[in-house]
């Protein structure tokens, strides 16, 4: 009795693997209920395919464009300006804050310079006091303040203060 319980349950056994099987995979996709799975799914494989399954506000599309250092992907996001100005940070990249509107460029190139300690990005604005203020306050360094035109007061006065 034993040895036939044995045998059919090692048929049945053998019988559901060979059904399973056959049937078709469900895809991976499917199996994701919320928008930090997609990004995850998409951070595991690196295929930013999966980021069109999640809405638009997951910032799936703008990780990805940094992790994969594909430019093309932050035109999925819904603030595409926000993840081109991280993109060229990220990468080092001043050059591609060139292409985006004043206001962005004003503020890709400073989070730039400040990022990467590269005060002669500064050069690259047409207010670059204002770059060079922003540094000098950042880098606590009262010898910029010399830089910063109509700010120098305000620069020095606040550095001397104990603000640094």
């Amino acid at each position: 009795m034993n040895n036939s319980l044995s045998l059919g349950f090692a048929v049945l056994l053998l019988f559901s693997t060979f059904f399973l099987s056959i049937l078709p995979e469900r895809p991976i996709e499917l199996n994701c209920e919320n928008e930090a799975c997609f990004l995850n799914l998409a951070k595991e494989t690196n295929n930013s395919n999966y980021c069109s399954y999640s809405t638009n506000t997951s910032k799936c599309y703008y990780y990805m464009a940094l992790h994969l250092k594909n430019q093309t992907l932050c035109d999925f996001e819904i603030n595409t300006t926000l993840c081109l100005q991280s993109y060229a940070i990220s990468l080092g990249d001043s050059s591609l804050c060139l292409t985006l509107d004043n206001i962005s460029k004003f503020d890709c190139i400073l989070s730039y310079a400040i990022t990467w300690g590269d005060l002669e990005s500064c050069t690259l604005l047409d207010n670059q006091s204002y770059c060079y203020y922003s540094y000098a306050l950042y880098y606590k360094d009262p010898i910029l303040c010399s830089l910063t035109q109509e700010y120098r007061k305000d620069c020095i006065t606040y550095l001397e203060n104990g603000n640094n």
